[in-house]
């Protein structure tokens, strides 16, 4: 098995061990090494291209590091233009919101009497017809309600609705309350 850890130094046998210890993989000298180039040969045709092509990337290097100065001076050159340009537009972008602005506060101005007077009469739709309201609202309630009351307790509810709906006039709070009177009259 290879030693797993190159960096370390492979374990010494024991004394009485004849095995030799492990050693590390080396490169065989014919193979080239994968991070390395081998040189071409300086003759052959590549040699000669790749020599070729190292002058041309120095000399794009050259060029490129002489016309640095000139780039910088541009980009310097288009960065204050466009600072001037944005300042010179900054009274009309301001201008232009505070017409913006203006025109909204006008149109809410203008909108008011009306959204007032619609709510005047929404008010006063919902007093004219309030016992209307509250009895859509109470057979929305029951409808919800004998929806979510199982079938089997409904007849217990509607009774008890029943009951809610007659207030002091139904027959049992009559009995209680001659109950009451009677009790009233035998204390005075």
């Amino acid at each position: 098995m290879p030693d797993e850890r190159p960096d370390e130094t492979p374990e010494t046998p024991a004394a009485g061990d004849a095995t030799p210890p492990e050693q590390p993989d080396t490169p065989q000298p014919d193979t080239p090494q994968p991070d390395t180039v081998q040189p071409a040969a300086p003759d052959s045709l590549l040699g000669r291209f790749a020599r070729g092509a190292a002058r041309a990337a120095r000399r794009a290097q050259r060029e490129a590091e002489a016309r640095r100065p000139e780039a910088e001076r541009a980009a310097r050159e288009a960065a204050e233009r466009v600072r001037r340009t944005a300042d010179a537009a900054k009274p009309e972008v301001e201008r232009l919101a505070r017409t913006a602005l203006d025109t909204a506060s006008a149109a809410a101005d203008a909108a008011r009497p009306r959204v007032e007077q619609a709510a005047r009469d929404a008010a006063d739709y919902a007093r004219e017809h309030q016992d209307q309201l509250r009895g859509a609202a109470g057979s929305a309630g029951r409808v919800v309600a004998r929806g979510l009351t199982p079938a089997p307790l409904r007849p217990a509810v509607d009774a008890f609705e029943e009951g809610m709906k007659g207030g002091p006039d139904t027959e049992d709070s009559r009995d209680t309350a001659g109950t009451a009177d009677s009790e009233a009259d035998q204390t005075d």
